[in-house]
């Protein structure tokens, strides 16, 4: 039997060396479990002293999502040997991500298929841990709280850390079947949904409607605002996804460009359904980085 273990290496540089980085560590592992353990995922922002990793692992028989603290100085696990499982519950949960909030938590979401034993129908789960105990936080549930629970397959969640929780962004087709739209919610950290149940539809043209919107990537916006109250610790979230919308001027065949959305921490759009390549080919495997007011 072929077993696949999780094994992570760190590269980093030497200050004030130039143009060259070494490495502190390699092949550490994370776990060694039996059987397969895979799509691993670190938590993001990138913390000083630690790395949390987030994976699939099928060690009793379905896939269940497990956690694990890594020390960046050793290498060293510092949580429970081979991780500690954070949902358990029958059929398939993949495509964990991970990232933190500023309380001292790490907030992890995924596809949850336990509703289905067919592993089909997807719903979108989160939870949270601290970071220090690697406990599960007070007002969770065990193996996750729902973030969406429609009746049909949610997939590839992504998530963006902030101050007081995380925003979730996924893709499902409940609007018009089989078309595909891309949804968001904001989940606070004391595990409280703080948008519209089952997630905030991102708005498109409403000629692009008939059109798939999928894999949305997302970045807090480190834009920040101030509320009602003057307080200025809010942000929001900027959303990037692929849209079939237009046809290849060569081929008459549909494309895929990517577009973007932001949204501020109420719900209420500072820009929504902008294409910022305006290319005759297909733009794909995009990623999202957000600095100050700008975004790349």
């Amino acid at each position: 039997m072929m077993i696949a273990a999780l094994l992570v290496t760190i590269i980093g540089s030497t200050l004030p060396a130039v143009s060259r980085a070494q490495v502190e560590w390699k092949d550490r592992y994370v776990t060694m479990a039996e059987s397969d353990q895979k799509n691993p995922s670190v938590a993001e922002p990138a913390q000083s002293s630690f790395t949390i990793v987030v994976w699939e692992d099928e060690r009793y028989g379905n896939r269940d999502i497990f956690i694990q603290k890594v020390d960046k100085a050793s290498g060293a696990t510092l949580w429970q040997p081979d991780g500690i499982p954070l949902c358990l519950v029958d059929n398939d949960q993949r495509n964990p991500r991970a990232a933190y909030d500023s309380l001292g938590g790490v907030i992890v979401t995924w596809e949850d298929c336990r509703d289905d034993a067919q592993n089909v129908i997807s719903h979108i789960y989160a939870t949270r841990i601290d970071v220090a105990t690697g406990q599960l936080s007070t007002g969770w549930q065990q193996d996750g709280d729902p973030v969406c629970v429609q009746e049909v397959p949610c997939l590839r969640p992504r998530i963006a850390g902030t101050a007081n929780g995380a925003f979730i962004a996924w893709y499902d087709s409940r609007r018009n079947p089989p078309d595909q739209d891309v949804y968001v919610q904001y989940i606070l950290s004391d595990a409280s949904i703080a948008w519209q149940q089952d997630g905030k539809l991102v708005e498109v043209d409403a000629q692009a409607q008939e059109y798939d919107q999928i894999n949305p990537e997302i970045s807090r916006d480190y834009h920040w605002l101030e509320d009602a109250n003057n307080n200025t610790d809010r942000c929001g979230v900027v959303i990037a996804f692929l849209d079939r919308r237009h046809l290849s001027a060569a081929t008459n065949e549909p494309i895929w460009n990517v577009y973007l959305s932001r949204y501020d921490w109420l719900e209420n759009p500072g820009y929504e359904d902008i294409r910022p390549p305006e290319y005759d080919q297909n733009q794909i495997n995009h990623v999202l980085r957000t600095a100050g007011k700008y975004v790349t």
